[in-house]
């Protein structure tokens, strides 16, 4: 998903630069500037030593894993739900060795994850703070791997993750609750060979990535039952091109990134007609990382400019700005290092991620709108004007700074 920035002479971005400037500002009264509100929700300051990559819903609801600086306490699966509040969901002092991956995290603080177990098998788990559901087990339910991102609907519970069969090597998309084994949405014995799963939305609707065309096509997909299944973005396998799943609402919108043979890479949205690019590296994007859309049209993804700035992008698919950015001041430090994940943002316009700080500490933060902004969704040309000229003139002063 990432591509390299190129190489130019000094006074080529400048030039570039300078002349954005010129036609956005023009156009600055169609501008807007959000005050954004950061909360740490935990920081490695104290007991902590890192994190897995957050999840976010829309009651303000955090998921995270956090392993602690004593190893003998090992990690622990929080959901935050408010100042102070970590509700503990799953840890290591059981039957669990080790965490896999990032955690889910549904519309009624439902947290799906994987996990490696103390006997070397890896299952996939749904709770809240209690009992937890096994959703699958390699061993109980005759697989070789499961993926270690499983995702969970609003509605019912339902996690779908991807796995490997033992008994014919099939690449399977595999769904279930916990109160019965999970069953087989598709299987790779068929028209589809599931590669990665991007979601699963509350009508049961799942997101994934497979090869179909006998191997020729690489897609990304929509379907309820396995059976129909509406193709949303394919690319000739074995070429540059590429198509890769990212997320899925309850609207129903699949984000996915795209590069064509061309070499440009885009995000883009589809919900019931043609995909619309909200984000392309025909402008000032050099390569995006992972994106989140909410049913608002809300967004928050990871870009970073051919001029060298490294930041989450947030407001809606039709108008988006700067949020946050390495060097920026968070809370009174410089961010060294930022990322975000598959469910970042909510319906408000909130998103969360872990970031790095100039004093050598991780946490996870969240952001909230508090002025101006919106966007909405929709699509189309979506950088907001006033926001990139002073970021492409930002970014070429910073890259004069430090070019040896």
């Amino acid at each position: 998903m990432h591509r390299a920035s190129h190489p130019s002479t000094p006074a080529a971005p400048r030039r570039a630069a300078l002349a954005a400037c010129a036609v956005l500002l023009g156009a600055s009264a169609q501008a807007q500037t959000t005050t954004w509100q950061y909360t740490a929700i935990a920081d490695s300051s104290a007991e902590f030593a890192s994190f897995s990559v957050p999840a976010i819903n829309d009651l303000g609801q955090v998921a995270f894993v956090a392993t602690f600086d004593d190893p003998g306490e090992g990690q622990t699966l929080y959901r935050y739900d408010g100042p102070g509040i970590l509700i503990p969901v799953a840890d290591t002092s059981g039957v669990i060795k080790a965490f896999l991956g990032d955690p889910d995290l549904n519309a009624g603080g439902v947290v799906s994850f994987a996990a490696t177990l103390d006997d070397d098998t890896v299952s996939v788990f749904a709770g809240s703070g209690g009992a937890l559901a096994t959703i699958a087990n390699t061993a109980v339910d005759g697989l070789t791997s499961l993926d270690p991102k499983p995702f969970i609907s609003d509605t019912g519970a339902v996690v779908v993750v991807r796995g490997v069969r033992a008994s014919d090597g099939a690449r399977v998309i595999l769904k279930g609750t916990g109160a019965a084994g999970p069953q087989v949405l598709l299987d790779s014995t068929g028209g589809y060979d599931p590669l990665d799963v991007a979601g699963i939305n509350a009508t049961g609707v799942v997101a994934f990535e497979a090869e179909s065309g006998g191997g020729t096509l690489r897609g990304v997909y929509r379907t309820t039952d396995g059976i129909a299944v509406t193709p949303i973005a394919e690319a000739p396998v074995g070429g540059v091109a590429d198509v890769q799943a990212l997320d899925i609402n309850n609207n129903g919108t699949v984000a996915f990134f795209s590069r064509d043979g061309a070499g440009t890479e885009a995000l883009s949205v589809f919900t019931a007609g043609p995909a619309v690019v909200f984000a392309d590296t025909t402008g000032p994007f050099s390569s995006f990382g992972p994106a989140s859309v909410a049913e608002s049209g809300a967004t928050a993804f990871r870009g970073v400019f051919d001029l060298g700035l490294n930041a989450i992008f947030a407001g809606g698919t039709g108008l988006y700005e700067k949020a946050t950015a390495v060097n920026d001041n968070l809370l009174g430090l410089a961010i060294t290092g930022l990322d975000t994940g598959p469910q970042a943002v909510t319906n408000a316009g909130s998103f969360v991620f872990r970031a790095s700080r100039a004093n050598g500490t991780s946490g996870i933060y969240v952001a909230v709108p508090r002025a101006g902004g919106g966007g909405g969704g929709g699509g189309g040309s979506a950088l907001d004007g006033l926001s990139l000229a002073a970021l492409l003139l930002a970014a070429t002063a910073t890259r004069r700074r430090f070019r040896p």
